[in-house]
């Protein structure tokens, strides 16, 4: 088959590619690709329409990753999530039956779900506020009671709290929209880690960048109490996950792990792994950018794509 990838010199592209290796591929990147051919950007439309209508499958990975960086440049974000998911989007309403893959974010889920154990509500994306309750953990609105956190599942309400989450959700919806003309796949993501995201010139993310701090011995500062809770999975396990969707029917998939880890528990494996002497710093500060318990529930597609998370973390650490 045919397979227009965008975005496949990064982290992600640079680990999906190597399964691909029996279909005919086509990269469009602003960096080269070693793996396969790759065309400079989209700058050519001309170029970019002609491989639009020659693929089987697209897999659009071209994205600017990062909650604090999308803050600081959100006009980038805007550009690279928006703009460029748009340009897609508008040339696939000519076409049919296409394959499309859309790597998603679980943080389009914002603050979450909650029980109050009291009320017996169930409160979605509920606000927290630390000057009130002296706490950064979610309160219910009525009681006042502690709530407790369910996972998130594909039906849940989608309340993205920061640039980077609302880029990601447009395309979610967008892309939504062409499923009646063609078998669209949207894989929400959590933390993904892998041992390439060390190199050079890749996006860290909160592993690499916890991995770095460890491995110079430098201190590790973690927002709020150390204590906000990830869904983190093995960059292994969501190639297993886009693999096996590209067959199926447009469907929106929680692709993760079974474990869920606290900052501060995410730290000190790390430390632990690189023996360092890294020492952990609490900065005490809400952090309004991110929720308290990001976590996910992955029986969907379990069920319906026969995904099976694998790898441990502690244990894939160990190939860092």
């Amino acid at each position: 088959m045919n397979i227009l990838i965008t975005g496949g010199s990064g982290f992600l592209g640079t680990a999906l590619i190597p399964h691909l290796k029996t279909h005919d591929i086509v990269n469009f990147d602003t960096q080269p690709s070693p793996q396969v051919e790759t065309k400079n950007g989209f700058s050519n439309k001309r170029v970019f329409k002609k491989y639009i209508e020659w693929a089987d499958i697209i897999i659009h990975m071209a994205s600017k990753n990062g909650v604090n960086e999308s803050e600081l440049k959100p006009g980038d974000t805007i550009q690279k999530n928006i703009v460029l998911s748009t340009i897609l989007y508008e040339e696939l309403l000519h076409h049919n039956n296409k394959h499309i893959i859309i790597p998603s974010t679980t943080q389009v889920y914002g603050e979450g779900k909650y029980l109050c154990t009291k009320c017996k509500n169930f409160i979605k994306n509920p606000i927290r506020d630390y000057e009130k309750f002296n706490t950064f953990d979610c309160f219910c609105p009525s009681c006042h009671t502690s709530l407790k956190a369910f996972k998130n599942n594909e039906n849940d309400l989608t309340i993205p709290l920061n640039i980077y989450a609302i880029s990601k959700l447009y395309q979610e919806n967008i892309f939504w929209k062409l499923k009646s003309k063609h078998k669209v796949k949207i894989l929400r993501f959590p933390i993904v880690y892998g041992k390439d995201q060390l190199k050079d010139g890749v996006y860290h993310g909160l592993i690499g960048t916890i991995i770095n701090k460890a491995k110079n011995n430098e201190n590790i500062i973690l927002c709020e109490d150390g204590h906000i809770i990830k869904n983190v999975v093995s960059v292994n396990d969501v190639i297993e996950g886009m693999l096996k969707s590209i067959d199926s029917e447009s469907n929106i998939l929680n692709i993760g792990s079974f474990e869920h880890f606290s900052l501060i528990e995410i730290a000190n494996i790390i430390i632990k792994r690189f023996n360092s002497s890294s020492r952990i710093q609490i900065d005490n500060e809400l952090n309004s950018l991110d929720s308290r318990k990001n976590m996910i529930d992955i029986n969907k597609a379990i069920n319906e794509i026969k995904y099976s998370p694998k790898y441990r973390f502690s244990e894939e650490l160990k190939n860092f």
